[in-house]
């Protein structure tokens, strides 16, 4: 017989203390899109899991996604008839915006532009961008891209959307700047004078 199984997916919330509404997820607008968000398992690993003594356990999971309220959802698989049914457990998950010191990862974005993530500037670099990405449930398609997707009968409209504020992001400060001269970058937001300069203070 084959184990139980368990799966991890991320689908969008309306609001905090809303649930995630699979009837009214039509991809009109960008919280009733399914695939607005997505899980990274990391190579060559799965977002289901076997259930093993009781216990299923994920490693390393990346989440790529707008900011805004998600519901993180386990969905339970078995071929065990006697098991009584299970409903899916669904926990309330908040993305956040980038901190500062970091800078947006669109690696991902190819496939779906929405998803997005953050990465720490590396050592030899610092960014003090500040992420001001409007939340998920404040995009709203213009009319001209709401008419457009209706033709398509599709969500295709909310594409140009992210694809265009990430080109608009990337091009002002939220890429990672090269250290300046006589400085020392330790990563993130950190500068500190290079030794034998004057030094003020530690801007973090």
């Amino acid at each position: 017989m084959a184990p139980s199984t368990i799966t991890l997916v991320l689908r969008p919330r309306s609001a905090s203390n809303a649930f995630y509404n699979q009837t009214a997820a039509d991809g009109s607008v960008p919280w009733l899109d399914n695939d607005v968000a997505n899980l990274d398992p990391g190579l060559n690993k799965s977002l289901t899991v076997s259930v093993v003594n009781g216990s299923a356990t994920w490693e390393g999971v990346k989440t790529l996604a707008w900011p805004g309220y998600y519901s993180l959802i386990l969905l339970l698989t078995t071929n065990d008839s006697s098991f009584v049914k299970v409903a899916p457990l669904e926990m309330e998950v908040e993305v956040l915006p980038c901190g500062v010191g970091q800078t947006l990862d669109l690696s991902h974005s190819s496939y779906k532009t929405s998803w997005t993530g953050c990465r720490a500037c590396p050592p030899q670099e610092y960014g003090l961008w500040q992420d001001d990405r409007p939340w998920l449930t404040a995009i709203i398609p213009s009319s001209v891209d709401a008419d457009a997707a209706a033709a398509a009968d599709s969500s295709s409209s909310l594409i140009p959307y992210f694809k265009s504020m990430n080109i608009t992001l990337r091009a002002q400060n939220s890429a990672c700047m090269l250290c300046p001269a006589n400085a020392l970058c330790l990563g993130g937001a950190v500068i500190v004078p290079a030794p034998g300069m004057s030094r003020n203070r530690q801007r973090n």
